[in-house]
């Protein structure tokens, strides 16, 4: 018995060291993975920092350190990893130059970016591979102006040694020299069929250069001051000027700060625009030549830039916020923006239509000195450094951070765009295919307008091109188009109208063509058909009404029910996976589940403060989603109605709603002009996805589940890359 009992505590002391052993091992897996997950956390947070501090390429190498050290990653970490990969910010920083950049170029594929320095040399660098590709020693003390040709054949190089030089970009020998101006040369640019250059020096005048035979072709000279910057306009006929003096003093009788636009085919001075106050030390002309900007600093106002038009000479548009000299300036392709540099070191995008910066770029090291936007509109070059003072002399040189930067301006995440609408895009939806896209077109008052566009459209996906536009006779709709949306087999779609009418489309996937199959009018009159869904099985079509109800149809367009008792709009409609239930969302600011069969409603979803104009299931039917314009998106328990989760963080009211395949994404967007992807299960946003210029009306992914396509009011619909690790 003792031996027995002997035995029987040696075991049981085993049994308690194993225990003891495999809870201090427990214990120190869940300490490693605390310390993994807090290493993970601080990563990304820095990660985070840079990114605020616009330094995009470290942001970017902590964000992958912060996605190595825990895995499976952390949803805050996927997130920080997605931002810095996808959205915009800088994609390279050249270094080479021993003292300030001053100005530069991109070449016209964007394969290459030159720069002109105070230390009296020209890079090239390769923007793909970040690397210098040449440097020219040139005979001046400082470089002040590179430009490629329109073909990027030729470099136009000059500076204090007054002369032009045309520089073989392939192999860095001069070509030509055009010898001429009087003083340093400050500016120049090509002309559009790249045969001639166009430049402006202190000696007072601007100049054009035919570059085939090396000679001066004329001088645009009035007396006027030292030319600081030159611009043209797109077809080569107008070239705008800007001037400064010789003196700081705001007084001087003498002063020539102006902005001067001359006819460059007969060299006439067309208009002067004095704008006031301090030099005008940076102009740009729009593509069409309507519009001038010219920027200028003193002490009353700061940076200011100055909207100018030019038939008339009018200022139309005065813009603030830099705190110190602009010295570039560029619009974009579109003219709907333009760009800035500064002193303040700060790069600006302002949008034209309201005067409101929309982009700023603040990672730099020292002034800026000069811009050059890329032909594509998506990068710019920026040239860092510090001359100082209105004097061109290597005695003002006091660079700290010499450098070239070049700027991503475009988020990655956006794909393509789609443009040929004429009016609000409200609705859209992808064929499960994924080969095409439908669209539905109108305004927000059709009743106030004698023509507007409420087309429907058939799109390409791969190539944005309009396959179909049905107008006029061929579209029964005669207001706007707010809901449509494919059968799940792609046969047909079916779309809603103001006008009160659901219409039918068999689809040829083939062709893309649709066919109207039959249009049912609402009855009751002045009520409008507001959206409109299929359900799962292909069977029925459910319409949301204007006056708080829906309509049942089966494929043949004959009324099975209708049915609904909500106070306001319906906006939102989904049938569940099952088909058993509709699901809406209405102006009364509620969301309602019913039942199918006898249009009983099952559930009341309370808590939206504004209209809901969005609705969506999650795959598996638990849970539904709403979107208000109340600035949230919330999670709803099917079955008893209470809220199980809330989105926020749009700034602004949603419009749409919708949820991946697996039911694992949700994507939302509206006003604020943004997507936003979140985490079902977490409530974490994930990434936002920038592009729109006006409200964003409607979102869905697309059937590969990586892309997502979305429909605005800025008459576009936009293609997303959608990263899903």
């Amino acid at each position: 018995m003792i031996s027995f009992g002997l035995a029987v505590f040696a075991l049981t002391q085993q049994q308690r060291a194993e225990n003891a052993t495999q809870q201090e091992q427990i214990a120190r897996a869940e300490a490693e993975n605390s310390a993994a997950q807090a290493q993970s956390l601080a990563l990304s947070a820095n990660a985070l920092n840079m990114q605020i501090q616009h330094d995009t390429t470290l942001a970017l190498a902590l964000a992958l350190e912060a996605n190595k050290a825990h895995q499976p990653p952390l949803n805050e970490v996927l997130r920080m990893l997605a931002d810095t990969t996808y959205q915009a910010g800088v994609r390279a920083r050249f270094d080479g130059h021993s003292a300030s950049a001053i100005s530069g170029d991109i070449s016209a594929d964007r394969q290459f970016t030159v720069s002109a320095s105070a230390d009296g040399s020209v890079i090239v660098w390769d923007n793909e591979r970040r690397e210098q590709v040449r440097q020219i020693i040139t005979d001046n003390e400082m470089v002040t102006v590179a430009k490629f040709s329109p073909d990027g054949s030729l470099i136009a190089v000059a500076g204090t040694g007054q002369d032009i030089v045309l520089y073989d970009a392939e192999t860095g020998d001069i070509v030509h020299t055009l010898t001429g101006h009087e003083g340093i040369v400050t500016t120049l640019i090509f002309t559009p069929d790249g045969g001639g250059v166009l430049s402006g020096s202190i000696d007072h005048t601007m100049r054009l250069w035919d570059i085939a035979i090396g000679e001066q072709i004329r001088v645009y000279d009035d007396d006027s001051g030292v030319v600081l910057k030159l611009g043209l306009s797109a077809d080569g006929s107008v070239a705008v000027a800007s001037y400064g003096d010789g003196t700081l003093a705001d007084a001087d009788p003498d002063r020539d700060r102006s902005i001067r636009l001359w006819d460059v085919e007969t060299g006439e001075l067309i208009r002067t625009v004095h704008l006031g106050g301090g030099w005008v030390r940076s102009v740009a002309i729009n593509s069409d030549g309507t519009q001038v900007a010219g920027a200028l600093w003193n002490s009353a106002l700061g940076g200011t830039i100055y909207l100018i038009d030019v038939a008339t000479g009018d200022e139309t548009l005065r813009i603030f916020g830099h705190t110190d000299i602009i010295t570039g300036l560029a619009f974009t392709s579109d003219d709907e923006r333009l760009i800035s540099s500064s002193w303040d070191r700060t790069l600006r995008v302002w949008d034209l239509e309201t005067g409101v910066e929309v982009q700023r770029f603040d990672v730099f090291g020292d002034s800026l000195l000069d811009i050059a936007l890329s032909a594509d509109d998506e990068y710019i070059a920026v040239f860092t450094g510090n001359i100082g003072g209105n004097e061109i002399a290597l005695a003002n040189e006091r660079a700290v951070d010499p450098a070239v930067w070049l700027i991503d301006l475009k988020s990655r995440t956006e794909i393509a765009t789609f443009t040929g609408s004429q009016d609000w895009v409200w609705s859209m939806d992808v064929h499960p295919n994924g080969e095409y896209a439908i669209s539905g077109s109108g305004p927000l008052r059709p009743d106030m307008l004698t023509e507007f566009d409420n087309a429907l459209r058939v799109w390409e996906i791969e190539t944005q091109a309009i396959k179909f536009e049905l107008l006029g006779a061929d579209n029964p709709h005669t207001a706007t188009i707010e809901g449509i949306e494919f059968s799940p087999d792609g046969d047909y779609f079916v779309s809603s109208g103001w006008e009160g009418k659901l219409a039918l489309w068999a689809f040829d996937a083939e062709t893309g063509a649709p066919t109207l199959e039959w249009e049912y009018q609402v009855v009751t009159e002045g009520v409008q058909a507001i959206n409109v869904t299929f359900s799962n099985d292909g069977t029925l079509i459910a319409g949301a009404l204007s006056n708080g109800q829906v309509v049942l149809l089966d494929l043949d367009g004959a009324l099975i029910r209708q049915f609904g008792d909500h106070a306001n709009v319906i906006a939102g409609i989904k049938f569940s996976p099952d088909d058993s239930k509709l699901l809406t969302g209405s102006y009364d600011h509620t969301g309602a589940i019913w039942d199918v069969a006898t249009g009983e409603r099952l559930v009341t979803l309370t808590g939206h403060s504004e209209r809901i104009n969005d609705v969506a299931f999650t795959p598996d039917g638990h849970y539904a989603l709403t979107a208000s314009w109340d600035v949230t998106a919330r999670v709803w328990d099917v079955e008893t109605g209470q809220q199980v989760r809330q989105f926020t963080g749009h700034t602004d009211r949603l419009q749409a709603i919708t949820t991946s395949a697996d039911g694992k994404l949700v994507l939302s967007a509206g006003a604020d002009r943004s997507l936003r992807l979140w985490n079902l299960e977490t409530g974490q946003e994930l990434l936002q996805f920038e592009g729109h210029t006006n409200w964003v009306s409607h979102v869905t992914f697309m059937p590969d589940g990586i892309s997502a396509l979305s429909s605005g009011q800025d008459n576009t619909l936009r293609l997303w890359h959608i990263p899903t690790s």
